[in-house]
């Protein structure tokens, strides 16, 4: 649902030949992470989901979702991100389930790929949780 016209997206094409795909820092890997991890819970991922993550500065976040590509992130009719690098909240022809929750990917190496990076997230987080709780 992102809405670039098309010299928008010729020219964000340009910089990506240009410069590089992605920023890579830490503040767009805490992004990634953060996005992947809402969405493997199987919700949409809101700004305001973002701006509460510790580690990512809220002002840098709409900045960093600009600078993606559409072909990267898609979001809904309230602006929520509903997929992002892969993974896919709507239904496509690849499906797979993690901790109960059926989550979609773009293709199949996506599924492969996505399958393992999303149990560990999910994993890191339950461990999280549950070193936060026995800490009390």
């Amino acid at each position: 649902m992102n809405q670039f016209n098309a010299a928008t997206t010729r020219e964000r094409a340009r910089k990506y030949i240009r410069d590089g795909l992605l920023d890579t820092g830490l503040d767009s890997q805490h992004l990634a992470v953060a996005i992947y991890r809402r969405l493997a819970a199987g919700a949409p991922v809101t700004k305001a989901d973002l701006a509460a993550t510790p580690g990512l500065a809220p002002a840098r976040i709409e900045p960093m979702l600009a600078a993606y590509p559409p072909s990267v992130i898609d979001y809904d009719a309230e602006g929520a991100i509903v997929a992002f690098a892969g993974l896919d909240l709507k239904e496509t022809a690849h499906e797979f389930r993690t901790a109960g929750v059926k989550l979609y990917t773009w293709c199949v190496l996506d599924a492969a790929r996505l399958t393992n990076e999303v149990q560990f997230l999910y994993d890191q987080e339950l461990q999280w949780e549950q070193n936060t709780i026995t800490s009390i």
